[in-house]
């Protein structure tokens, strides 16, 4: 999230020149959404790894369609909500070129089987 140039302490009402400290309610719902978006994360990993492993068509089949409807519904949120944050120097677009490369194959592989 720094990375992005999002500090949450930035966010925080200040007092002066010292910012408030961050409220623990707020740390804890961040780990908790990240926790659950990682767990979504890993399960699309398990699905695909599963589905490659099988020799079924239909479960190959299933698993890229997944994936197609995973990549699409990301481009289309990173257009309708930016990663950006608004302030000086934030990204404006996420890296919407590298979703839509990482989305080809699976596009590919889901046409053609």
């Amino acid at each position: 999230m720094l990375a992005m140039g999002w500090d949450i302490a930035k966010f925080m009402p200040t007092k002066g020149r010292t910012s408030y400290p961050v409220p623990i309610e707020f740390s804890l719902m961040t780990s908790h959404l990240c926790s659950i978006l990682g767990s979504c994360q890993l399960s699309l990993v398990v699905m695909c790894l599963l589905a490659g492993l099988s020799s079924s068509t239909d479960a190959k089949k299933l698993a890229l369609r997944t994936m197609v409807v995973y990549q699409l519904l990301v481009i289309a949120m990173q257009a309708y909500k930016p990663s950006g944050t608004g302030v000086e120097g934030s990204p404006a677009m996420g890296p919407l070129p590298i979703i839509i490369v990482l989305a080809l194959p699976s596009l590919l592989g889901a046409c053609t089987i």
